[in-house]
């Protein structure tokens, strides 16, 4: 077992490890999507069946081994494949964050903010540069777990159904940080001038 982060999650009961493309590890993610997140199990399966995840984190039970929370990743050229226009306007190497999710009852432990932390330093170990991200807007509307990581919110996406909001950090730590500065000052001037 590769225990990934030893950084408290708010439950010292928690261990955040990397999952592997294999029958147990698959299963529990299986069965944690389907709880949490049912909508998506269709994209999820393919993506699994076809490998595509560079990287896979789980947040499990220390008492019950239990996928309790997961994060997946894969690069964003996968998902823009066959638009060849917006890979060539990618700011970089940049990371997928396809899903995130942390069952009902282990919510407000900072679980979410481990599996993100353990993909930030996934992609500057592997020389992403930035990590991109869309979460519907009905659930973007408030400060969420991708604000409170770092990320900003850079455009909408309309053309789904519901519409989506972009979500982009970089994997550098004072980029990102420099970069919420300029992003709420920026959202004051707004705010002030109308």
């Amino acid at each position: 077992m590769i225990i990934l982060s030893n950084k408290p999650t708010g439950n010292p009961q928690i261990d955040i490890r990397k999952l592997k493309y294999e029958k147990a590890d698959i299963l529990k993610l299986m069965v944690l999507a389907k709880q949490e997140m049912p909508e998506y199990l269709v994209g999820l399966n393919l993506y699994l069946k076809n490998k595509s995840y560079k990287a896979m984190f789980g947040a499990f039970d220390k008492r019950t081994n239990a996928l309790v929370g997961a994060c997946l990743v894969l690069d964003k050229k996968i998902v823009l494949e066959g638009y060849e226009e917006e890979i060539k306007a990618l700011p970089g190497k940049t990371m997928q964050l396809d899903f995130l999710f942390v069952d009902k009852k282990y919510t407000h432990q900072k679980i979410g903010s481990s599996l993100i932390n353990s993909v930030y330093e996934y992609c500057k170990n592997n020389n992403y540069s930035y990590i991109d991200l869309m979460c519907p807007l009905k659930n973007s509307k408030k400060a969420n777990v991708y604000d409170k990581n770092d990320f900003n919110r850079i455009a909408i996406q309309n053309q789904y159904n519901p519409i989506f909001l972009l979500f982009r950090a970089s994997v550098e730590k004072p980029v990102r940080q420099f970069a919420k500065i300029l992003d709420a000052t920026i959202l004051d001037a707004y705010e002030t001038n109308f």
